[in-house]
């Protein structure tokens, strides 16, 4: 009979908890940091920009916020990949209204602006 101890239990239970939590706590220290100083719209684009850059291949110049993330080339899984990415980037979540509204760049700022509670 294979009888595990206490210890055993809890190192297997609460050491996964507790190294996430550590590291969700660093990343929010780190983040208070970084917008400690009030973020503009301008800024959110720049850093969204970046983002879809980083995830598919687009030239920066077709990321305007009329531009159509369909007809840039970003599919549905695209999409998603991108969303995961801004929320971590952000460390917010996008509700899923707000997600499936997306159609156009200009409804990513204004969404992360909007979670952000940046006005216009």
């Amino acid at each position: 009979m294979n009888v595990w101890s206490a210890a055993t239990v809890a190192a297997f239970v609460c050491l996964p908890f507790a190294l996430w939590h550590t590291k969700a706590a660093a990343a929010a220290a780190a983040l208070q940091t970084v917008y400690d100083a009030p973020v503009t719209r301008a800024e959110i684009e720049q850093q969204l920009i970046a983002i879809v850059r980083q995830e598919k291949d687009i030239p920066a110049d077709l990321l305007q916020a009329d531009t159509d993330l369909a007809a840039a080339g970003i599919d549905s899984l695209d999409s998603l990949t991108i969303l995961f990415a801004i929320e971590e980037h952000f460390t917010i979540s996008i509700p899923d209204t707000a997600a499936r509204g997306l159609k156009t760049f200009g409804d990513m700022v204004n969404v992360v602006a909007t979670e952000l509670r940046i006005e216009s």
